[in-house]
């Protein structure tokens, strides 16, 4: 909490810059607690702070492909780069098609997503093919409170441990179902990613 705090006075700042109040927290690396203890106490702290809980329904392996495509555009790669790129954007359609099924047979229905997508140059330079993507897809950008108002937000997150994942897993293991992942990163962009590809 005190790393939430210390980041609070830069976040209201800037949010305040656009007329808007400092509401949401995404977990970072999406882990909200190791024992019950400390989940607890987490969310307590966030809870009396007036935080919202940002979700994330659909989660993936992006940062390797960014940190990959990240290298080869600082190397001068260029074709490496193309690959990596238009390998990232087909990965990206499947893992959207594994998420719309996976919530399904969670929640029996697809609720509006919520997206981890981080800031990146792979991102900033795939931005409109991802848009593009999702709007093939039928989607539309709705508000984090459009979304939340589904009822699939209102069940609990029963998951506790070291690390995190999606609230889809999460909700699967607190209803006993085995987790189906999401697809991973190709073997030779993991290889670019760890530098030995």
């Amino acid at each position: 909490m005190a790393d939430v705090v210390r980041g609070e006075a830069l976040t209201k700042r800037l949010l305040g810059e656009r007329g808007r109040p400092l509401r949401y927290f995404r977990h970072p690396f999406l882990r909200t607690g190791e024992t019950e203890a400390k989940k607890a106490a987490l969310a307590a702290a966030l809870d009396a702070r007036g935080y919202t809980v940002a979700p994330v329904t659909l989660d993936s392996d992006e940062w390797v492909f960014a940190a990959a495509y990240g290298r080869a555009v600082a190397e001068g790669d260029t074709v490496t780069a193309r690959r990596i790129r238009d390998t990232y954007l087909g990965w990206f359609d499947d893992v959207v098609a594994h998420y719309e099924g996976w919530s399904r047979e969670v929640v029996g229905h697809e609720p509006p997503q919520v997206l981890l997508l981080h800031a990146n140059r792979l991102n900033a330079d795939t931005l409109g093919d991802l848009i593009g993507l999702f709007e093939r897809r039928g989607y539309r950008f709705v508000s984090l409170d459009a979304a939340l108002a589904d009822p699939a937000y209102a069940r609990p997150d029963p998951f506790v441990g070291r690390y995190g994942s999606s609230w889809l897993h999460r909700w699967a293991r607190g209803q006993g179902m085995e987790v189906r992942w999401e697809p991973g990163a190709a073997d030779w962009v993991a290889a670019h990613y760890r530098g030995d590809g």
